[in-house]
């Protein structure tokens, strides 16, 4: 059985009781014979009781554990954590415990509102700390990239109904040990959300032809459900998360690096926050149902362990074929990228630390001379 862990506050011995000021949640890493243990800050991030039933609040993320209080309808309560099924939480009498999330639902504030008006900064810190966004979501500075946003279980999407893609997808990651590992879902769906309804018939090719792309995720599915379970690694399965991207990148470099991005700055940084998304030039190919074909993708990675903020830029393009390969050689900047895409990223930030993230290189923390080592060999051979 998982017991719940004590929080620790900065200069602090282990405590049960309600976070204060900048709280951590601690999380078990097995590894024999060491216990190592990952401190990870807490985001007021606030929840409810779907409908109109109250939620029993248990001692451990396990429905058969005993119950140590009641979230009643119309009560918030602070997320801490999670564990696949389970928040963690702390209710406003300083019960802690965990409750199901699929009894629960986040509270909509001015920071996770949909269809535009969200910023990703629902309970930021003063450093620009959001939930699924550092600094805020991006902002469009071109006519190209407009886009709406849709909030998913743990993770935003900025979706262009023009493109029929995602111009931005935004998420944060953070130490788990063990990880979730769900089955992966057989099908992409359509997201009820968008005009354009993109099904995945829109990327089926005439028959005995070889569809050179695949719906390639940005949300990423294993990191994803990794550290929040199965109902938002079925949101990363909604076709407004993906863009067409050729094979060989999708299950070469690309995941390589997303291998890193999960396995290497996700679990030694204390949280890390990703933008991924596509690049368009200015006429792309389309396919079925209009769905527009991007010439590169990208990805923004973000720490802030010590105040401030650190990132790594990379960009491929869809002829990338190299697989084992240092992080180095697809290292850009940020401003690079606003260049390429017309979005702004970090709008909530100003000064120095702006100027840091968009115009700066990633320092010796982000050991881009790790090669990528992909999972599988492309499905397409050497093409």
């Amino acid at each position: 059985m998982t017991h719940q862990m004590p929080r620790v506050e900065a200069g602090g011995g282990p405590r049960h009781g309600p976070a204060m000021g900048l709280g951590f949640t601690l999380v078990r890493s097995v590894a024999l014979p060491i216990l190592t243990v990952f401190a990870v800050p807490i985001l007021a991030k606030e929840i409810s009781p779907k409908g109109d039933r109250a939620v029993t609040v248990r001692a451990d993320p396990d429905s058969h554990s005993r119950p140590v209080g009641t979230l009643n309808p119309g009560d918030h309560a602070t997320v801490c954590g999670a564990e696949r099924q389970w928040w963690e939480v702390s209710l406003s009498d300083g019960t802690d415990g965990f409750v199901s999330k699929r009894s629960t639902e986040v509270v909509p504030d001015s920071g996770r509102s949909g269809g535009g008006g969200g910023d990703g900064s629902a309970g930021a810190s003063q450093t620009g700390e959001g939930w699924n966004a550092f600094a805020g979501y991006p902002t469009c500075r071109r006519p190209d990239c407009q886009f709406e946003v849709l909030e998913k279980h743990e993770f935003a999407i900025g979706y262009s109904e023009t493109h029929r893609d995602p111009l931005w997808v935004a998420y944060h990651l953070f130490p788990m040990n063990p990880e979730n590992h769900d089955p992966r879902p057989g099908k992409f769906t359509v997201d009820e959300d968008t005009t354009a309804q993109v099904g995945q018939q829109c990327y089926r090719l005439a028959k005995g032809k070889t569809n050179p792309f695949d719906k390639g995720h940005n949300a990423p599915n294993s990191a994803i459900d990794g550290r929040y379970g199965q109902t938002a690694q079925l949101d990363t399965f909604k076709m407004s998360n993906v863009c067409p991207q050729a094979a060989c990148l999708n299950e070469g470099a690309w995941q390589g690096f997303e291998k890193i991005e999960s396995e290497d700055y996700g679990q030694r940084f204390q949280r890390t926050w990703t933008i991924t998304g596509p690049v368009f030039d200015s006429n792309p190919d389309t396919m079925n149902c209009g769905v527009q074909v991007p010439n590169a993708f990208y990805k923004i990675v973000v720490m802030n362990d010590d105040g401030h903020p650190a990132a790594i830029a990379i960009q491929m393009t869809q002829d990338e074929r190299r697989r084992r390969e240092a992080v180095s050689t697809f290292v850009t900047t940020v401003k690079h990228i606003e260049d390429e895409t017309g979005l702004d990223f970090f709008p909530r930030l100003s000064g120095a630390d702006k100027m840091a993230l968009e115009n700066g290189q990633p320092d010796a923390r982000w050991n881009v001379d790790q090669v990528m080592a992909p999972d599988h060999p492309c499905r397409l051979g050497s093409q």
